[in-house]
């Protein structure tokens, strides 16, 4: 400051004076106040009260409600100067003014302090909005002045006010009202309505607010969410009825409801046995609507309007049956628990399910085709039933595994979670664990593929044999009535003579049709080998895969069969790792010590224990014609007809057991039947 006052020539009030050094401090004191003033009027400047947010805004408003006091105090001031220039109009006057400068000081100590206080917060959060601009006026409470803490309490209160309302409207009613994004809890626009739960909203870390104690906030958080969460799941449970709609997923995608499945397949099958391009979506949904109307369907809880047909995606060359699917159309607030994400993979397994009923239904169909046209079929083509029995074999005990130990044990820990849910990620997490327990028993995970795929082979190859059996079936009825027709043609004159020659049946050993059945059961007994090996590998560690495999191959069939006589079964259909090339076959305790009895050292060879057990009950003597059991009966020139299928039924081998033999005359006149060959001619419990 300059040692004296220059004021202008005009204005005679002011004179020149040269201040002391007490003055000129005083004075300079007196210099902050206006400072500090331009500094918060300034930041009030630049922050507009429109685009800056509600937060920012409130402070501007606990700012300016303080510099309104201050502005009081310029108007007593003022008013106070003007006084005394009309009471000592003079500098000559007698008397001293009633407002001095050390009277001025202590009149503006108090603002002064408050606006050094709102000029220090000024400076700290200048660009900040929100709750971090709360965090930094929060961080001024650590003072050890009471003055400054209860002046900073008094602006946190104001600027608080907005984020507190949030913080009420978000966790009592949902409801985020922050158009300027400034509360702690983020929404994306961008995400769908269908992700809301999981990925609409996120926090925004910067933004929470400090002042609030982790702890009691933690406190406040949780108490407010358990009642919340408690209304949201009673409201999905009861009102929306979320279990009845995964109970009719189950029941209709996944194929639990068997009546429907039934009505559905038999409808279905002249429409889907067309080509996809041939097949039309009107269709389709009125053969829905009849199998929902005559089935159980009708009496559901659950209106299932929103179960539809669709056709998926039409390739060259496909069926309907490759592209039909059944689709379920969920509403919000259900699809936060089922998600688009999840309904892809009840598509999956739909697929996966509806291919194995496929299969199931073809077996079915060619077994009542069969049992109508069995007269037509020479005794030559039972080894086809034997190959189709099978086959059916293995779906049923294929689609039971899916439907009892996969679907129902997966449903009944579904219900038991749901029920144990107190929260609606706890609903959340039991559905996403529901499917994953279905996926894994079911073989629909990245590890399984090997097991999809043998499966499709097995799949592929049943269809194949229906289709051959369907031809099968043509030609023996064409044949029937061919040789009908013949029949009747040779009873008149102008018929055939004895001398033409018929024509060979197509249904001969050295048909096509044969061969080609044959080649179908060949690459049967090789896929299935093959598919029980990767399940027996698939079964180490599994609840529900061990059973599946001893109903596949119980009595160990498919494993035995594997020789060199049938050189194919050991080829392996799929596409193997390097590591499975030679899958190592793990032998149980009980089998190598049941292997160790069963050998006998004094006859360098395996003893049938099973045949020495019969042996044991074997009568010395018949009881019936009282010849002794060793002695081989007398043959006689009588012989019943033989109506006994030339070989086993159970291995598929040839006989070579002699037919039944008519015993002689006991001497009474009568013809007793040798009891030793009386009945099947093999043994059922050896297969010899």
């Amino acid at each position: 400051m300059s040692a004296c006052l220059f004021v202008r020539d005009l204005l005679p009030r002011f004179i020149s004076i040269t201040p002391d050094v007490a003055m000129r401090d005083l004075i300079r004191k007196l210099t902050e106040v206006g400072w500090l003033y331009n500094r918060i009027q300034q930041f009030l400047a630049r922050s507009t009260m429109s685009s800056d947010g509600v937060v920012i805004q409130s402070f501007h408003h606990a700012l300016k409600a303080e510099l309104s006091d201050f502005y009081r105090l310029i108007a007593i001031l003022s008013a106070q100067v003007d006084l005394d220039a009309d009471k000592y109009p003079l500098p000559e006057s007698a008397g001293v003014p009633d407002l001095t400068l050390k009277r001025l000081i202590v009149w503006t100590q108090d603002p002064l302090d408050r606006l050094r206080v709102m000029a220090a917060l000024v400076d700290s959060v200048d660009g900040l909005v929100g709750g971090a601009l709360a965090s930094g006026i929060y961080l001024y409470m650590e003072h050890g002045d009471p003055f400054v803490r209860q002046f900073i309490a008094t602006i946190l209160n104001q600027v608080a006010t907005p984020l507190l309302n949030m913080i009420q409207k978000w966790t009592l009613e949902g409801m985020l009202d922050d158009t300027y994004e400034e509360f702690f809890v983020a929404c994306d626009a961008t995400v769908d309505d269908d992700f809301l739960w999981s990925q609409k909203y996120s926090l925004r870390w910067s933004m929470l607010p400090q002042f609030i104690p982790r702890m009691e906030f933690q406190q406040w958080i949780t108490a407010a969410a358990k009642e919340t969460n408690n209304y949201v799941t009673q409201l999905l449970l009861n009102k929306h009825q979320l279990l009845e709609h995964c109970r009719a997923l189950k029941q209709y995608l996944l194929l639990g409801q068997g009546d429907f499945i039934q009505y559905l397949m038999d409808l279905l099958q002249p429409e889907l046995s067309k080509r996809a391009t041939q097949i039309y979506r009107h269709n389709l949904m009125s053969v829905l609507e009849t199998a929902l109307n005559a089935s159980n369907a009708k009496f559901e809880v659950v209106r299932l309007l929103a179960t539809q047909s669709r056709i998926g995606g039409l390739g060259v060359g496909e069926e309907g049956w490759d592209v039909f699917a059944l689709h379920y159309k969920l509403q919000a607030p259900l699809n936060t628990v089922i998600p688009d994400a999840s309904m892809s993979e009840y598509l999956r397994m739909f697929s996966f399910l509806f291919k194995v009923k496929r299969v199931e239904y073809s077996l079915s169909t060619c077994w009542g085709r069969d049992m109508n046209l069995v007269h037509l079929i020479s005794v030559r083509t039972l080894y086809r039933n034997l190959l189709r029995s099978e086959m059916i074999h293995f779906t049923t005990n294929l689609h039971n595994y899916m439907m009892f130990e996969v679907l129902d044990g997966s449903w009944h820990s579904f219900v038991h979670d749901v029920q144990c849910a107190t929260h609606l990620d706890g609903l959340i997490d039991a559905h996403s664990a529901y499917l994953q327990r279905i996926q894994s028993n079911a073989f629909m995970l990245d590890e399984n593929q090997n097991l999809v795929v043998a499966l499709k082979g097995i799949f592929e190859t049943i269809l194949k044999f229906s289709k051959v059996q369907e031809a099968i079936y043509t030609t023996a009825v064409r044949e029937g009535q061919l040789y009908d027709r013949q029949e009747r043609m040779s009873q008149t004159t102008w018929g055939i003579t004895d001398d033409q020659p018929r024509a060979k049946s197509a249904l001969d050993g050295s048909g096509a049709l044969v061969k080609q059945m044959q080649t179908i059961a060949t690459d049967y007994h090789a896929q299935i080998v093959a598919f029980l090996d990767l399940l027996k590998q698939q079964a180490l560690g599994s609840d529900n895969l061990p059973y599946l495999t001893f109903r596949l191959d119980f009595n160990e069939y498919y494993r035995k069969s594997t020789s060199a006589s049938d050189p194919r079964a050991s080829k392996a259909i799929l596409p193997w790792r390097p590591d499975q090339q030679h899958p190592v076959r793990h032998i149980t305790r009980y089998e190598k010590s049941r292997e160790e009895r069963e050998y006998d050292l004094i006859q360098a060879q395996y003893r049938d224990v099973q045949r020495a057990k019969q042996s044991r009950y074997v009568q010395k003597f018949n009881l019936i014609n009282h010849h002794t059991a060793e002695v081989e009966p007398v043959e006689s020139a009588l012989r019943p007809p033989n109506t006994r299928a030339p070989y086993n039924i159970v291995n598929h081998q040839d006989l070579d057991v002699p037919p039944v033999q008519i015993a002689p005359s006991d001497g009474l006149g009568k013809k007793m039947v040798d009891s030793q060959h009386l009945g099947r001619p093999f043994n059922v419990i050896s297969n010899k």
